[in-house]
């Protein structure tokens, strides 16, 4: 196993430390698209490893980690931690100005974060874009998300920069808080649909832990 492999491997079984909650059903896609990149290059088993990680990532944004007492979210505000859930429930019963005005700062923080975590996702599919697109709309369609500013972002021009189109429409975390779950059930879908990279991903895991057994 390469460094790159290991490196992989390690992050994930670090994300395996932070529980958190993922209660939806998984859609396997069914466009012929897969066969473009299911076990290729473009989508093999350090992809799967990596779109794993990032999906955890945000889910851990959203909701936060489950602890003993309930979920600890990893954004402080006001010396208080909070999920991007609770922040959203928050800014909507806020009417104090200088409180809203605190809540769109966090708001540019948290999602540069969430830009951060993406990065190496949409830099990767940049090379798949068209599959990538024929397959956000079905997992949109199948989910009956067919407003998900997703498709927004997936449809996007080679010339447009994703970072200004993001925030440009990510204007509140209640908006932001149902793009998150959006694109956190595509990657969910994306992995669940192609076997030939998950398969490749596992033998990497196993390889990593009879490795560490010695």
């Amino acid at each position: 196993m390469n460094r790159l492999q290991k490196k992989i491997m390690l992050g994930l079984i670090a994300c395996t430390l932070a529980p958190v909650a993922h209660n939806t059903h998984t859609i396997v896609l069914k466009s012929r698209m897969l066969e473009l990149i299911d076990g290729t290059s473009f989508f093999d088993g350090e992809i799967i490893g990596m779109v794993k990680k990032i999906q955890r990532e945000i889910l851990v944004m959203m909701v936060g980690v489950k602890t003993q007492n309930g979920y600890q979210g990893k954004f402080e505000f006001e010396g208080e931690m909070y999920s991007v859930r609770t922040l959203a429930e928050l800014e909507k019963n806020c009417t104090d100005p200088e409180k809203k005005e605190g809540l769109e700062k966090i708001l540019t923080v948290v999602k540069k974060e969430f830009e951060d975590t993406v990065a190496p996702f949409i830099s990767s599919a940049r090379s798949v874009k068209e599959p990538m697109i024929h397959l956000i709309s079905e997992s949109c369609e199948r989910r009956k998300r067919q407003d998900s500013l997703l498709l927004d972002w997936a449809n996007m021009g080679d010339n447009d920069d994703e970072t200004d189109s993001f925030n440009t429409k990510i204007t509140s975390f209640t908006v932001f808080y149902r793009f998150c779950g959006d694109l956190a059930h595509f990657l969910q879908d994306l992995v669940e649909s192609c076997p030939k990279a998950r398969a490749h991903f596992d033998k990497m895991r196993k390889q990593w832990e009879e490795e560490h057994k010695k």
